[in-house]
């Protein structure tokens, strides 16, 4: 088997690592719905359930992810840039980034990243989001120019896979 070392490829392997990344915490997610705590009172337990169905839908997405970078994206077949490009956009960056932009974050840049680095807690998290997010925007932005000048067209990738 040969590797190949091109930009797709390269940006197939970051978009697999920044998937990879986010599987624990929807893992963890939809085994919380999973496992209904009866201490709870009804709003509690109706939230947990509703975290449970979002680590789902996120898995799913995920896999979807997964499976159309290795399927589709890493051969150039320009529909699967389009489906990337939706799952960065469409699903990532309102999970991801959204919160933090609606929030006013009390921290400056320097005490941010001072925090992310030494202790476990929000900052930590925000700083992992925004970090898994840039790595999907560049891996979706290195390849556009093969996907769209000299790439296999929309029709030919269709006709290809039927």
């Amino acid at each position: 088997m040969r590797i190949r070392r091109d930009v797709v490829f390269i940006s197939s392997v970051l978009f697999t690592v920044a998937f990879l990344l986010l599987i624990p915490q929807s893992l963890s997610a939809a085994l919380t719905g999973l496992r209904p705590n009866p201490g709870l009172d009804a709003g509690l337990s109706a939230d947990a359930g509703l975290l449970g169905d979002l680590g789902t839908v996120c898995l799913a997405v995920i896999f979807v992810g997964l499976i159309v970078t290795w399927a589709g994206y890493v051969k150039r077949v320009r529909w699967t840039w389009f489906v990337m490009f939706t799952i960065v956009w469409i699903w990532a960056f309102p999970i991801l980034v959204l919160p933090l932009l609606q929030h006013k974050i009390a921290l400056t840049w320097t005490e941010w990243i001072y925090s992310s680095l030494g202790q476990s807690g929000s900052p930590r998290i925000w700083a992992e989001s925004v970090l898994i997010f840039a790595l999907m925007v560049i891996a979706l932005i290195l390849p556009a120019k093969a996907f769209f000048q000299g790439g296999k067209s929309l029709q030919s990738g269709l006709a290809d896979h039927l």
